[in-house]
């Protein structure tokens, strides 16, 4: 997708989102699938995700993922797990990443 538009992105990695408590076989074989392929070999798959939560959509704290415990932590994960790589790859730079 950043190839094309126009953007001066550097892709950091996938984050699965929307994922279900439990995956069907279907949808592991689908995930197998598209981390087996070629283009994916260079692309860091992130162990966190975020869940899917329904209260999203019908609660009434209204569709604000920070608002719900389960989506603020599946972010917290993220962020803590992007903080880790970020700062691993700038050591091996020699320069830290203060956090």
């Amino acid at each position: 997708m950043i190839d094309q538009e126009d953007l001066e992105l550097k892709c950091l990695g996938l984050i699965y989102t929307m994922v279900q408590n439990h995956l069907s076989d279907k949808q592991k074989e689908v995930k197998a699938e598209l981390e087996s392929n070629k283009a994916m070999e260079n692309i860091y798959v992130f162990k966190s995700s975020t869940s899917l939560v329904n209260d999203m959509q019908v609660g009434k704290q209204g569709p604000i993922a920070t608002r719900y415990a389960k989506s603020n932590k599946d972010i917290s994960d993220v962020v803590d797990e992007l903080q880790a790589l970020l700062s691993k790859n700038s050591s091996k730079e020699g320069v830290t990443v203060d956090g």
